[in-house]
């Protein structure tokens, strides 16, 4: 069962929209319970507070009359939008009650009807707070002070929090499905800039005007991508037209010589030159195919490389025999000379295919009469292979292109320059060994190929 497509515009909006409303709400209680414990503690120490500032003017009385009433008002007004409620014994008179007197009903505690003292710590019930307390030797003082009001107060902050945060959450929803809107129009145009290129050899643009960096990085990553699509598309076309005509001309050579050989009756001695030469094409034709095998299974990274102990004088000489033969049928001398221990640890095919191969081309681009030089030489830790010819020579700025599969360099004396895949396997497997191969110019007035690698080789694989 396929999973079930999603929106990352939904998903960031959701997990946006989720993490604006957890922190708003977060904040807006964490201030609402500051704010009333604040307002709790204030409460709980105003009627101490209140006593305190009554007793630096009451000995100024020594009775209840206007101008304590007016004090207490005053005291009172300080302190809004609290109620207040005063109860006074002085001497020997009648209590006294002034302000709030309905928090003095008789149902409040019996010591703040009797005039008793209370601990130092004010009472609580509710949203009143009471405290009585002795001044002096003749006077007993009590308040209640209500703080409904200011806790109303408290109320009517929380309702205009809700509603803060309800338009909080509303614009953050607005804002965030704005944004990954345009987050997402700018992802769907990247999109749609990718399925637009339907011909990679076409030209495309995938960078989006006022893009974000982080997709601006994508479209860059795509575009990098379509381009390194497009060169192995090239180098594909270039590999299979190169594929063609390397397996092509040999077979093209059959058929052409045995036309040639079928239209009159010949002796046997024409047979058999004929049939000679047709197996030369046939090797070749089977080389192609064995090198076409080889650089494709070389690209494999699960591929184990051989690792064998082998003298490579000894079986280049051996395997180049049939090199040396097709040099003689065109005229061409092959000289293979050998010097010091070529005793090497590797891939012994790969080596011996490299040697063959330098070889080979080598013949291929000298003329009749020509010389093709071989010498291999072990010196120290390391093994040197050189591979001198009289041909054309390659061009100075051909040099580097040439190792790539089936390259085609310009004419030259009226021949097309072609490489097959050759000198492709010979810098592979030289490279696997651990070394180098490189191209100049021959003494003979051709081409040089020289491999220098280590006779242990130092490639993992």
């Amino acid at each position: 069962m396929s999973a079930r497509p999603w929106s990352l515009a939904r998903r960031l909006s959701g997990l946006f929209l989720t993490s604006i409303t957890v922190f708003v709400v977060a904040i807006a209680g964490l201030t609402g319970w500051l704010v009333r414990a604040s307002i709790e503690k204030d409460l709980d120490g105003l009627p101490h507070e209140e006593l305190v500032e009554l007793r630096e003017h009451l000995d100024l009385f020594t009775a209840p009359n206007a101008a304590l009433e007016n004090l207490l008002e005053d005291l009172a007004l300080e302190h809004t939008p609290c109620a207040f409620a005063w109860r006074i014994w002085i001497r020997d008179a009648p209590a006294a009650e002034y302000g709030e007197t309905a928090l003095l009903a008789p149902d409040r505690p019996g010591k703040l009807r009797d005039g008793e003292a209370e601990a130092a710590r004010a009472s609580t019930a509710g949203t009143l707070r009471w405290k009585t307390e002795n001044i002096g030797a003749n006077v007993t003082v009590g308040v209640v002070i209500d703080g409904a009001r200011r806790l109303e107060l408290l109320h009517r902050y929380e309702g205009y929090a809700v509603l803060v945060i309800v338009i909080a959450i509303l614009l953050a929803f607005g804002v965030a499905t704005l944004v990954f809107r345009r987050v997402s129009k700018v992802l769907a145009e990247v999109a749609a800039r990718a399925r637009a290129v339907r011909n990679p050899d076409a030209q495309f643009d995938m960078r989006v005007p006022d893009a974000p960096v982080e997709i601006q990085e994508v479209s860059d990553a795509l575009g990098e991508m379509l381009t390194n699509i497009r060169g192995e598309l090239s180098q594909a076309r270039l590999f299979t037209a190169g594929l063609a005509h390397e397996l092509r001309s040999p077979v093209q050579n059959l058929v052409g010589e045995t036309e040639v050989a079928l239209i009159k009756d010949r002796d046997g001695a024409t047979y058999r030159e004929v049939l000679r030469s047709n197996l030369d094409e046939l090797r070749s034709l089977g080389d192609a195919i064995d090198n076409l095998v080889t650089i494709c299974s070389a690209g494999d990274r699960r591929r184990t490389l051989a690792r064998e102990h082998f003298d490579l004088a000894a079986e280049a000489t051996l395997r180049l025999k049939r090199e040396g033969q097709i040099a003689d049928r065109h005229g061409i001398l092959l000289a293979i000379g050998t010097e010091g221990d070529c005793q090497v640890t590797g891939d012994r095919e790969a080596l011996l295919r490299a040697v063959r191969n330098l070889t080979a081309n080598a013949i291929q681009w000298s003329e009749r009469g020509g010389r093709v030089e071989v010498r291999l030489a072990g010196a120290g830790d390391r093994v040197r292979i050189t591979v001198d010819d009289a041909g054309p020579g390659v061009p100075e700025d051909l040099r580097q292109r040439i190792y790539e599969p089936f390259f085609r360099g310009p004419s030259a004396r009226g021949r097309r320059i072609g490489y097959g895949l050759g000198l492709a396997l010979a810098r592979t497997a030289v490279e696997e060994q651990g070394g180098t191969i490189t191209v100049g110019t021959s003494p003979l007035g051709g081409a040089r190929f020289e491999l220098d690698f280590p006779r242990r080789a130092n490639h993992t694989g």
